[in-house]
């Protein structure tokens, strides 16, 4: 039972590294920082749930009195004039991302003979796809409010004849507006393709990202334990040559990769035109992407890949097997798993000014943002994200070249020296005993 709680030991200190417990501190602050700002957001949207910015260009005694019974009823409503042209940018005056709008001829239209259900403007502002990002929308409780105020003043009323009416008096007309465009169109209905693309990016950068990586480190541990690789740094070729061959390789097999994301996507966002989410979302909202984008979405997918393969190159050479492979594929993992998880919950332009500025200095975080920043307009950070990433691969590239020109290459190994050997010799004499 001794020897056994020794091997026991040995083996959780070999699994329990440093590069280990920081992955492990790495998710959870990942997790941590995620959990503060969608806290954060949830405590705004529900302080914001009883606010209302509503424009009513009825103005009737009639209209009047349901705004006043809405008032009473606990919510907070910013008034604008009847002539208020732009619903979304009164909204956003008052610090709201949705607008209601009583339109001309409502209250003709309860009272009139043949009376019949009347509409409700409501404008929703959408500038992201993240899960969270639906919550600043107009809370559906006003309207309900205001159809319950109406059903109760018009059953009230005497002589009323179509009890259908004053059942469910209003109805909601929905639009929505994404940068420039607006169309006749419930916000749920954009979220939801929105998220159908959130929900599947993601993981596909991701998985595209974690493969390269693990490919050319497997490839430098295995060289190096076969001896290949000291035998061709020993032989009469440029160390560069040999650098850029595996680059030129590993970028050969990810472009391959990068190509089929792109192809697969394309395919895709095909069958999502083919609905009739085209004429009344992707055409009239501009949610779509031309194919001088897509060429430049999959540079920039392609630019990603390498910066991971030289990042990889440097960790690899610190591995000294197969096993401290899996280690130091680590700090890869935990660069790629935080703008990940972040993206697909959330927008990152919506986090504190420290946060969003840590998560940017990830190369991925732009990987991920490429395709929303595409849809909503935001080319001017698309570009800044390709040149951040340009600059941080050439300074990668720079640190391999100088790696391999010297002879680190084949000394650089991930342990802690002769207190890791004297730790080894120990538990082995005790095994013996």
């Amino acid at each position: 039972m001794k020897k056994f709680a020794v091997l026991l030991k040995k083996e959780l200190k070999e699994m329990l590294t440093l590069q280990t417990l920081f992955s492990f501190v790495i998710c959870a602050a990942a997790f941590f920082l995620l959990g503060n700002f969608m806290n954060s957001v949830t405590e705004t949207a529900a302080e914001n749930a009883g606010k209302i910015a509503l424009i009513d260009q009825d103005d009737t005694p009639y209209t009047r009195s349901v705004i006043d019974a809405l008032k009473q009823s606990g919510f907070t409503v910013y008034q604008g004039e009847k002539t208020e042209s732009d619903p979304i940018a009164f909204a956003g005056k008052h610090g709201r991302s949705s607008a209601m709008v009583i339109p001309q001829g409502f209250t003709q239209g309860l009272m009139a003979d043949n009376a019949q259900p009347q509409k409700i403007k409501v404008y929703d502002l959408v500038t992201s796809g993240a899960i969270t990002a639906s919550l600043g929308s107009m809370d559906s409780a006003a309207v309900e409010a205001i159809s319950r105020i109406t059903s109760d003043q018009l059953l009230a009323m005497q002589g009323v004849k179509n009890a259908e009416l004053a059942r469910d008096p209003v109805q909601t007309e929905k639009y929505t507006q994404v940068s420039d465009h607006t169309a006749q169109i419930d916000s749920a209905e954009v979220y939801s393709f929105l998220s159908s693309q959130s929900m599947l990016i993601p993981i596909v950068v991701f998985l595209l990202i974690v493969f390269a990586s693990q490919m050319i480190i497997s490839a430098i541990v295995n060289e190096k334990n076969d001896k290949t690789l000291e035998t061709l740094l020993s032989a009469p070729i440029q160390r560069t040559s040999i650098l850029f061959s595996k680059m030129i390789a590993a970028g050969l097999v990810s472009l391959v990769n990068a190509s089929v994301f792109m192809f697969g996507y394309g395919g895709f966002m095909n069958q999502m035109d083919s609905s009739d989410l085209k004429g009344r979302l992707l055409s009239s909202l501009g949610l779509q992407i031309t194919v001088p984008q897509y060429v430049l979405i999959g540079v920039q997918l392609f630019l990603t890949i390498l910066i991971a393969l030289t990042i990889s190159i440097l960790l690899g050479s610190l591995a000294e097997d197969i096993k401290a492979a899996q280690t130091v594929v680590m700090p890869v993992m935990a660069m790629v798993m935080i703008p990940y998880f972040i993206c697909l919950f959330a927008d990152v332009n919506m986090l504190p000014t420290a946060a969003k500025l840590l998560v940017y200095a990830i190369p991925f975080t732009h990987t991920f943002m490429a395709i929303p920043n595409t849809l909503f307009g935001n080319q001017m950070l698309f570009f800044v994200g390709i040149g951040y990433q340009l600059v941080f691969f050439i300074i990668c590239m720079v640190l391999a070249v100088k790696l391999f020109s010297s002879d680190k290459i084949l000394t650089l190994k991930i342990n802690f020296g002769k207190k890791r050997a004297v730790a080894g010799k120990k538990r082995t004499g005790l095994l013996g005993k």
